[in-house]
């Protein structure tokens, strides 16, 4: 990355092209390395990238996934807990094209049913249903908000 300066205009988009290679890899391979450099990398983007750019749709996205398949190989609940909080941020962004926000509120569902999983605490599987639920609607109605 050190080829294409940061103020180049595509920077953002190469980024995350590089980083869904990395986790592709880390899928194929199994190298967790791979898993954190991809992490890092979507943090990097989300520095990069302007407020209420639409790239941060796309760079919080990728964290998720990614954080999510850190938890998956770790355990650490703390990844998970930061990809729900991510997650919630996703829905709340305004620069999400309405097309998405049921699939975010679908994963966020996942993600809390994750969570009910790892501490058999009803209030996440209750999360989790609520936002099936609404995602259920959105996607019903096509609601963009």
């Amino acid at each position: 990355m050190n080829l294409l300066p940061a103020s180049d205009s595509s920077y953002l988009t190469v980024l995350g092209n590089l980083n869904i290679a990395l986790l592709a890899r880390f899928h194929m391979v199994g190298s967790f390395v791979d898993l954190q450099r991809a992490i890092d990398g979507h943090w990097a983007s989300l520095g990069l990238s302007p407020a209420n750019h639409p790239a941060q749709h796309f760079s919080i996205s990728g964290l998720v996934t990614a954080l999510q398949e850190r938890y998956r190989c770790t355990g650490s609940v703390g990844d998970l807990i930061s990809a729900i909080r991510f997650q919630e941020d996703l829905i709340d962004l305004k620069e999400v094209p309405a097309e998405y926000r049921s699939k975010h509120l679908r994963d966020l569902s996942n993600s809390f049913r994750m969570l009910f999983d790892h501490t058999n605490s009803l209030e996440y599987i209750d999360k989790a249903i609520i936002a099936l639920y609404l995602s259920t609607i959105r996607q019903a109605c096509d609601c963009p908000a």
